[in-house]
């Protein structure tokens, strides 16, 4: 009988180790990564209120999903915070077919070539869709064709059931009071009346060179606040002030480091509450090209005043308002004795204190506004200096 042998063991299988990418086949997978996220058709879950950014190739879009309940309204805010590049001076301020909303389960992908229930455009950046969503609300965002397929379109969706979270105000937020060379003067309205109180709102002031793509942003809060060119809050500097007629309470923002001889925008932004952003219409103004003049505001002696006035290079501002009030005060002195001849307070007299407009008159006249087209030599200085004098005499005539 033949002995018995053991089986010749197989030898076992071994998987062949995959081969490791080469250079070019990386940089296209990376490259397609960001577009097919961009291009899923599985809409995100949001809840009320939020904001989500996202980052999309030309063409590409992304969806989101709100669940709401019976009698639900829904609020749509979307903001461009930043094209491609490539469009930054060329950027149409009108963009089509950008945001879109379904209210049906039917169409959860809503977009330029499905079903939908309302569609807005761009306009300088915003855009706003406000539906009824019983039974949830499925919303779209889709990136313009235009642009290279290595660059992105950033937007800022906001999504609410109880109001918009961005609210534009057709109204100019901020008014222009005056600029030297690189300083300027911005302030708001009144937001209390003459001898109330009230809370201070909560006021922001935006300052960006004016370009065309902050013409064709205009209405976007993320690219406002966050521009490449914004002058930093650092150099915005808010007080309160009672200048003006009325005498009741606004903000005022000083608004240093900035260039000589440029256009610049402005905005202001208010946060109301609730997540809720105010973005008001926006004001130009130029800083001047010479620095002969000094923005100056908010002085004791002075205090409606709030404009350029003449000032020699380099002297310190605190030395230039000293020499104001040294011969500024002794013409007050006397422009008031003789005001105290006529009766200031008789309501016969005009609704105005004559004190106070005595005192405005003395104050123009001694301390002109100027401008980057005003020339400051020595003898327009000497009159300035001896202006107090003239008028204290003519006063005590």
């Amino acid at each position: 009988m033949p002995p018995k042998t053991s089986p010749i063991p197989r030898p076992r299988s071994r998987r062949r180790p995959p081969r490791p990418l080469g250079f070019g086949a990386v940089l296209l997978r990376l490259a397609l990564l960001p577009l097919a996220l961009a291009q899923s058709t599985t809409p995100t879950t949001v809840s009320s209120p939020s904001t989500r950014t996202f980052k999309l190739a030309p063409s590409a879009s992304a969806f989101v999903y709100l669940p709401t309940t019976a009698s639900s309204t829904v609020y749509l805010t979307l903001s461009l915070c930043a094209p491609p590049s490539s469009l930054s001076s060329t950027l149409n301020s009108t963009l089509a077919g950008v945001l879109f909303l379904s209210n049906s389960s039917d169409s959860t992908t809503p977009g330029p070539s499905t079903s939908y229930l309302a569609s807005a455009d761009l306009n300088y950046g915003f855009a706003n869709l406000t539906s009824e969503a019983d039974s949830g609300a499925w919303i779209g965002v889709w990136a313009p064709a235009t642009g290279s397929s290595t660059e992105q379109w950033t937007f800022s969706l906001g999504v609410s059931t109880t109001a918009p979270l961005v609210v534009l105000d057709p109204r100019p937020g901020l008014a222009f009071d005056d600029a030297d060379a690189t300083t300027a003067l911005l302030s708001t309205a009144n937001y209390s009346q003459s001898g109330t109180t009230a809370s201070t709102p909560a006021y922001s002031a935006f300052v960006i060179p004016t370009s065309q793509l902050s013409d064709a942003l205009a209405s976007s809060t993320c690219y406002i606040a966050n521009a490449s060119t914004l002058v930093p809050q650092k150099n915005v500097d808010a007080s309160i002030t009672t200048r003006g007629w009325s005498g009741g309470l606004r903000v005022q923002f000083e608004v240093g480091q900035l260039e000589a001889g440029t256009n610049y925008t402005a905005w202001m932004s208010e946060n109301v509450g609730g997540g809720v952003t105010r973005l008001s219409e926006p004001v130009a103004f130029a800083t001047q090209t010479g620095t002969n003049c000094r923005l100056v505001h908010s002085i004791s002696f002075c205090p409606e005043v709030a404009y350029a006035v003449p000032a020699p290079v380099g002297m310190a501002t605190s030395t230039l308002l000293s020499l104001y009030n040294s011969t500024l005060s002794p013409s007050l002195a006397n422009f008031k004795r003789s005001l105290s001849l006529f009766p200031c307070d008789d309501l016969s007299m005009g609704p105005y204190s004559c004190n106070a407009l005595g005192t405005d008159m003395l104050v123009a006249l001694q301390r002109p506004k100027v401008s980057s087209g005003r020339s400051l030599g020595i003898q327009s200085w000497s009159w300035i200096v001896a202006s107090g004098v003239v008028l204290g005499i003519l006063e005590m005539g």
